[in-house]
């Protein structure tokens, strides 16, 4: 089975960004981050900000992890030209882009996966449910992502996060920028357009599913075999962002 390491650490691999360093997307075995700083979790989760309060309300007053609580309801909720402000603007778009190929590959998969339920049972769907883990390659925007704990200093900060039950924990950077605090990226260029490849392919597997073209094997050999130009092209992109990382960060 075909897995890529999507790399883009949060101070993991000595680069800046708010994703999560060494996840596997979604084809694979899942890993870690190889952040290096462990500090003592505290939770943060416990004590939410008001998901129903306008955006701009309290913005000003929010903590770096009330701020980052809020960056993800937006989130959540697809309103991503909410989140711009709360980004550096030279990489508010392609945060963006990655959110929505991200939201399009989940959608594709589980499109995917209930072709599959209905045309070959339960047992075959189950198969496909690793795609589900694509949600969480985005770092503190991650689907299983856990809020633990900050440190501040002056006008800089660190949001420790925790993505599902890895270890070691990862960290954000954040500044304060005017009324707010700015969550700092460091997205890799390229990724969005191929898993949004993937997304696509997933979608025409459905189409074909739904047709009755595949059994079982047939199906899995075929994905495995049309997914490996898009795995082997992001292991190129990650591997070029790592050096780019190498040699800024000697």
């Amino acid at each position: 089975m075909i897995s890529i390491a999507i790399t883009q650490p949060a101070r993991c691999a000595n680069r800046e960004s708010i994703f999560v360093a060494t996840c596997l997307i979604a084809v694979g075995a899942i890993s870690g981050c190889d952040e290096r700083t462990r500090p003592t979790p505290r939770s943060a989760d416990a004590n939410p900000i008001n998901s129903d309060a306008p955006v701009e309300e309290r913005v000003a007053d929010l903590t770096p992890i009330e701020t980052v609580h809020r960056i993800r309801q937006l989130r959540d909720r697809g309103q991503y030209s909410q989140v711009e402000p709360f980004l550096p603007p030279r990489h508010r778009s392609a945060v963006t882009a990655q959110f929505r190929a991200v939201d399009r590959l989940i959608a594709a998969a589980r499109l995917l996966q209930s072709r599959v339920r209905e045309n070959m049972g339960i047992a075959a769907a189950q198969s496909f449910a690793r795609y589900a883990q694509v949600g969480n390659i985005i770092g503190v925007f991650s689907r299983d992502a856990t809020i633990l704990d900050q440190q501040v200093d002056g006008g800089e900060s660190r949001v420790t996060f925790q993505i599902a039950d890895r270890l070691p924990l990862c960290s954000a950077r954040m500044t304060r920028e005017g009324e707010r605090w700015v969550l700092h990226t460091d997205p890799i260029d390229g990724v969005p357009e191929q898993l949004l490849k993937l997304a696509l392919m997933l979608e025409r597997f459905a189409q074909r599913v739904a047709a009755g073209e595949f059994t079982h094997d047939q199906l899995h050999r075929e994905i495995e075999l049309r997914q490996s130009s898009i795995m082997r092209r992001l292991g190129k992109l990650v591997s070029q962002a790592d050096a780019d990382a190498a040699s800024n960060n000697p």
